[in-house]
Order: C-alpha cells, then sequence, then structure tokens
C-alpha cells in the first residue's frame, strides 16, 4: 500500500494551572488500496512533558468528522485559557491599584497623625518595652528641653525620670511585663520629672500600653503644671489667710449659694450658734434653725436674690432681760458678672449693744450740757446785772455816803468775782471734754460765801432764800 503524510498543524499548550507541556500535531494519511481506490484517515499525535521531566506519547486514530469536533472544541478551550488570562491579568492591575491605595492612605494617614501629634499641648513620648524612647513630639522638646534627635533611642530613665524614681520605675516596667498590670497606667497623676538643665518640673502623666502583636509600647501624655501648681498653692495661701481674717473678726459671717446652702460661715458665727464646721456647710436654714425662722430667713434672702438690692437692718432683741441690738446686712457676691449662676449672698451681722448704750449715754451727756449751758448762761446773767446796776447807781448818784459806796464797791467785787468763777466753771468743763480737769481742795469762809449770795439775790430782788445744814 502506497501512502502519503501531510502534517496539517502544529499546537503547542500549555496548562495553567500547572507546569506541564502538550505538544499536539494534526498528521494527514493517505492510503492507496490494490485498486487504487484513496482513503483519506487523520490522527492526532501528542507528545507529554510532565512536570517532573518524563515524556510520554500518546496517538488516536480518528477520522475526518472527529477531527473537526476536536479542533472546535481545542479551539473553545483556547478561546476560554485567553479569557482566563484576560481576567487574572485585570485581577492582578485591580489588586496592584488596590494595594497602591492602601499604601498612600497609609502614608497619608500616618502624615496627619505625626502632624496631631506635633502639634498637640501636652508633649506625647512614646517607648518600647524596654523604655527606649521611638516617639518624641515638639511639645515634649519645649517642656524638657531635649530635641527629637536627642531623645530618640535613649532611655527614659537618662533623660526625665529623676534618678529617686528611677528605680521605681524600671521595677514598674518588670512588674508589667510579668502581670501586664501597672498602678499607674491608664490613669492621670501628678509626679516630678526634670529637665535637660537639671532642674525638676511637676507634670501631669498619663501612660497607656500599646500591644503590637507581640511586642508592648508605653505612650506617654505629659503636661507641665509646674506654674498651675505654684498658682494654686498661692491661691490656697490667700484663702486662708482671708479665711482666718474672717474667723477672728467678732462678727457673723456666711456666705450662701444659689441652692441656698452655707458655703462658708466664719468661727464667731458657729460659735454663736454652738455649731460645729461640718454641721452647718452644706446645710439649709431649714436644716439648722427652727422652722418658723428658717422660713423668714428664706423669704428675706430671696428678696436679695431677686432684687439685688443692700439690705441694712437695725434689729433689737430681749436676752436675759436686757436688750441686745445687732445690725444686719446681706448683699449678693458675683464672681463673674457675666453668669447669673455665678453668684452668692453674703450675710453679716454683729451686736451694737454697746455702741447704742455709748449713743444712749451721749445723748444723756449733750441734754445735760444743754442743761447745763441752760443754766450757765442764767448764771452767768445774774453777776452781770448786779454789776451794771451797782455801776449805773455809782455813776447816777454822787452824794452817796461812804458806807453806801463802801457797800456798793463790795457787793461790784463779789458779783465780778462770782462771773469770773462761772466763766472757770465753763473752762473746767472744756478740760473735762479733753480729760485735762483735775480736782483741787481748798478751804473756804462759809459764812462768807452765804453772805455773798444774799446780797446778789437782794440786788435781784428775788425771794427770800432759806438755807438749811445737814450733817453727813
Amino acid at each position: 500500500m502506497n501512502t502519503t503524510t501531510e502534517i496539517a498543524s502544529l499546537t503547542i499548550v500549555k496548562s495553567l494551572f500547572w507546569n506541564e507541556w502538550t505538544l499536539l500535531m494534526d498528521i494527514s494519511y493517505q492510503y492507496l488500496t490494490a485498486g487504487f481506490a484513496c482513503i483519506a484517515v487523520s490522527f492526532l499525535a501528542g507528545y507529554y512533558f510532565s512536570k517532573n521531566s518524563r515524556f510520554a506519547f500518546f496517538t488516536n486514530r480518528i477520522n475526518s468528522s472527529e477531527k473537526s469536533e476536536l479542533e472546535q472544541a481545542l479551539e473553545n478551550e483556547k478561546e476560554k485559557r485567553i479569557d482566563v488570562e484576560n481576567r487574572l491579568a485585570a485581577h492582578e492591575t485591580s489588586q496592584a491599584q488596590t494595594i497602591d491605595k492602601i499604601v498612600k492612605d497609609l502614608a497619608y494617614s500616618q502624615i496627619i497623625l505625626e502632624n496631631v501629634i506635633n502639634t498637640a499641648l501636652d508633649a506625647v513620648v512614646t517607648a518600647n518595652g524596654q523604655s527606649i524612647v521611638i516617639e518624641w513630639n515638639r511639645q515634649a522638646e519645649i517642656i524638657f528641653g531635649y530635641s527629637k534627635d536627642e531623645a530618640i533611642g535613649k532611655s527614659l530613665s537618662d533623660l526625665i525620670i529623676p534618678k529617686r524614681h528611677s528605680s521605681a520605675h524600671h521595677e514598674g516596667v518588670k512588674h508589667y511585663h510579668a502581670t501586664k498590670k501597672g498602678p499607674v497606667l491608664n490613669q492621670q497623676i501628678e509626679i516630678q520629672a526634670v529637665r535637660k538643665d537639671g532642674v525638676e518640673i511637676d507634670i501631669s502623666l498619663y501612660i497607656t500600653p500599646i500591644h503590637v502583636g507581640e511586642e508592648v509600647f508605653f505612650s506617654s501624655f505629659i503636661r507641665d503644671i509646674t506654674e498651675s501648681k505654684a498658682l494654686a498653692k498661692r491661691l490656697e495661701q490667700e484663702r486662708l489667710l482671708n479665711e482666718s481674717i474672717l474667723n477672728a473678726l467678732p462678727i457673723n459671717i456666711s456666705l450662701k449659694n444659689g441652692d441656698s446652702k452655707y458655703v462658708f460661715a466664719n468661727k464667731f458665727l458657729r460659735e454663736g450658734l454652738k455649731i460645729e464646721e461640718a454641721d452647718i456647710i452644706g446645710k439649709t436654714d431649714m436644716d439648722i434653725h427652727p422652722k418658723d425662722l428658717a422660713l423668714e430667713l428664706i423669704a428675706d434672702d430671696l428678696q436679695i436674690w431677686t432684687t439685688e438690692e443692700i439690705k441694712l437692718v437695725e434689729e433689737k432683741f430681749e436676752v436675759d432681760g436686757s436688750d441686745v441690738h445687732l445690725l444686719s446686712g446681706k448683699y449678693l457676691v458675683h464672681t463673674n458678672h457675666d453668669n447669673k449662676s455665678d453668684r452668692y449672698l453674703l450675710s453679716f451681722s454683729f451686736d451694737i449693744t454697746k455702741q447704742k448704750r455709748s449713743e444712749e449715754k451721749l445723748i444723756e451727756a449733750l441734754a445735760a450740757k444743754d442743761s447745763f449751758l441752760s443754766t450757765m448762761s442764767h448764771g452767768i446773767r445774774t453777776p452781770l446785772h448786779s454789776i451794771i446796776a451797782i455801776s449805773e447807781l455809782l455813776q447816777k448818784r454822787d452824794n452817796l455816803a461812804f458806807e453806801e459806796k463802801h457797800e456798793m464797791i463790795d457787793s461790784l467785787n463779789v458779783s465780778s468775782r462770782h462771773l469770773l468763777a462761772l466763766i472757770n466753771d465753763i473752762l473746767d468743763f472744756s478740760k473735762i471734754n479733753s480729760g485735762k480737769f483735775e480736782l483741787e481742795k481748798e478751804a473756804f469762809d462759809l459764812n462768807h460765801l452765804l453772805k455773798n449770795i444774799c446780797k446778789q439775790a437782794q440786788s435781784q430782788k428775788t425771794p427770800p432764800i432759806d438755807f438749811e445744814f445737814k450733817q453727813t
């Protein structure tokens, strides 16, 4: 039999899922029979190379129709392979774009985080599990004086922890690694730190642990409170001074808030009420006084809260049969004029009984003075009238007998001396007011004094004067 062989096609297929290669050959044979008839037969020969580098060979005899079906199937498989390759390429491109976006977002977030940390009002210091600094923001540079380059990679004990606290710090870190607990973690504490120049400062510290996989980091938020603590100390000293002054005053002083609760009551008031400080602070008048008195005080307070007027009242009470006078006042104290809720009611009262008694005595003294002046005026007029009358008689009557003339001159002398005595009494009264008056003992002639009184009375034509002497 004569044959003719033709290689119609050669196809190499690579598997998408295994490392395998297949060589396909489409071979056509033509057979010439003894009767000179030509028969065409097609063969599909395949050479298979596996991933183990082993060679395998196979052939398959097919007729023409089977060949067409096989070619179509092969074409379909080829199209599927191309589609899968295209989809894989698209997926790889999408993944690459997604990864690129994630990387860009992370970089952007990192920039934002760094800016937030560097612009924070507090110092942000992050250290690893061995207390080695890995993050040091701008505020940390300002507070402690170390630049970021100086701080990164250094131990906190070598930077900001005072030597007296260094041992406790290391023990605390060891304790956390062993127990995952720390007495100063996740809470705000006040402690001392040291700056680059060696000066210790007061700081507010908040430490929180951060776990990343098997590693732990400690992020610290630090604020310098040195000035605020110094200010608070000064304010507390001033408060204690003011409280001491108010407690030393012999005046009842109290302060109530907007809820009518006592926030201050000085020592004088507490002693007067016979109550301890703990039993009045935070309480209302209803808790302290009898109901009727409490309601009266509350109504009085309400008027001041509403009108904001200053009220001064003088009150009079009877205590143990004696009058007691009190001067009391109330007015509002504003700590913030822009906010009416920041108001307090200041009440004060003090005993003015002594002042009132002094005032009464002064009134009596003034009345006595007026009476004295009235009496003195009358007393001065009497000798003056005598002097004037005697002087006129001496001028008008030139023919007076010696004895009569001598008697008139004697009366004139007595009246003059009496007037001088009255004037001296007035001067003595002035000395009494100035505290310079002194009493002196001096002998006098009682008979002569009484005769002079009678003469003055006769010259004024007053009713007869009777004298009565009593022995004491």
